[in-house]
């Protein structure tokens, strides 16, 4: 049975800042038994959905190396087994958890819709404030943590991102911008992660998704439109 203890979550607080804080386990939750051995009766997509969502809750919490199987196993009320059985290892469950080619494609989606009341600048920009920072903040921290917690995981890392901007390259196409230019946008959108989300900085920290889309769209136009352009011979 996991010890009662301070566990550490990540939480979305009226101010839209997650905030990182201590959670007590009450006496009720401490003297709840432990999960018994074996797969539980339910369907295999549940179970595979729950080893999911511990995957990634923990993952968020300490990355990968301070994760371990048995925790996510034991969070999700299964055999470790059953990780081994969906996943096959821990670095394939925990590129299943974080769904960068998800991600990815939702990326290229925005880029690629037609332009309304929105350019592809500024919807990419919403996407990462409004949505990817608030529904897969999990798999962003999990990112985070990984990188900076064990540099041994870094390349690793590099090949997971790597892949999924490359993805999303070939389904926009040579028009609509290069590899580099997306890296850009989302090495700045992770900066805003760190000081908006993170670490709380002022005024970014209670600026609104309008405010913000102001500075950011600008930007994300001309590194789309320097993209665009051919080098000169």
């Amino acid at each position: 049975m996991r010890a009662a203890g301070r566990e550490l979550i990540l939480r979305l607080t009226p101010s839209t800042n997650f905030a990182i804080f201590h959670r007590t386990m009450n006496s009720d939750e401490a003297a709840r038994p432990a999960p018994r051995s074996g797969r539980r009766p339910a369907a295999a997509g549940d179970s595979r959905a729950e080893i999911l969502a511990a995957a990634r809750a923990l993952f968020a919490a300490h990355g990968f190396r301070g994760a371990t199987t048995r925790q996510i196993a034991q969070r999700a009320g299964v055999d470790v087994a059953l990780l081994h059985h969906f996943f096959g290892s821990k670095a394939e469950l925990f590129e299943a958890a974080v769904a960068f080619p998800r991600i990815g494609a939702e990326i290229a989606a925005t880029l690629t819709a037609p332009d309304g009341d929105m350019d592809a600048a500024e919807r990419v920009a919403r996407l990462y404030l409004d949505r990817l920072f608030v529904d897969d903040i999990e798999t962003f921290s999990a990112m985070l943590r990984t990188v900076v917690g064990n540099p041994t995981d870094v390349p690793a890392m590099r090949t997971t991102i790597h892949g999924m901007l490359q993805r999303v390259a070939t389904q926009l196409g040579a028009d609509a911008g290069t590899p580099l230019g997306f890296e850009l946008i989302g090495a700045q959108m992770i900066g805003v992660l760190v000081m908006r989300h993170l670490v709380g900085l002022e005024p970014m920290a209670s600026a609104s998704t309008d405010e913000l889309v102001r500075y950011l769209a600008p930007a994300f136009r001309a590194v789309l439109r320097a993209g665009q352009q051919e080098p000169s011979a």
